[in-house]
């Protein structure tokens, strides 16, 4: 494991096979910290192919090992929303390196540099971890309303202009 004190770096994927595979196999790792765990909603493999050519990945590492990646799609140039569609950390990174925060605000921060005016994305309300780190970023969120059918937190963070 690494050393507390080794710098957490996040960086944007070009999305090579080593990479790819190193995703693949970590959501099968961590595949019930989602909420609901993701095998009751989706074929992991289809999931992430679907990632892999749509979104934008994200891989943050701590020295030179691997702690956790994000997907954000940016391609809606007609109401300039990007969306969050997973992310997911190593337990042994989670809190005391920051690596979600970090992923997230690097995410975020690449939205806004190819035009995107918001991220937006869902979060089931027990997930109670995702929920806390969306909060840090001061977005807005939208609660289900009772007897809505909603069941997801909606979560819009809007990107300042530089």
């Amino acid at each position: 494991m690494s050393n507390f004190h080794e710098e957490t770096y996040v960086y944007q994927s070009k999305k090579t096979p080593e990479e790819i595979k190193i995703v693949r196999e970590f959501i099968k790792e961590v595949k019930d910290d989602f909420y609901p765990p993701l095998t009751e909603i989706v074929d992991i493999d289809s999931y992430v192919d679907k990632m892999m050519a749509s979104a934008e990945l994200f891989i943050a590492k701590v020295g030179d090992e691997f702690a956790g990646f994000l997907c954000m799609y940016m391609n809606d140039f007609k109401n300039f929303d990007a969306y969050l569609t997973s992310y997911a950390v190593k337990p042994e990174f989670r809190r005391k390196y920051r690596v979600a925060q970090k992923l997230i605000k690097t995410g975020i921060d690449a939205a806004g540099e190819v035009g995107m005016k918001s991220v937006k994305a869902e979060i089931d309300p027990k997930h109670r971890r995702a929920v806390m780190m969306a909060s840090k970023f001061k977005p807005k969120l939208i609660y289900p309303e009772p007897g809505s059918g909603q069941k997801s937190i909606l979560v819009d963070y809007t990107i300042e202009p530089k």
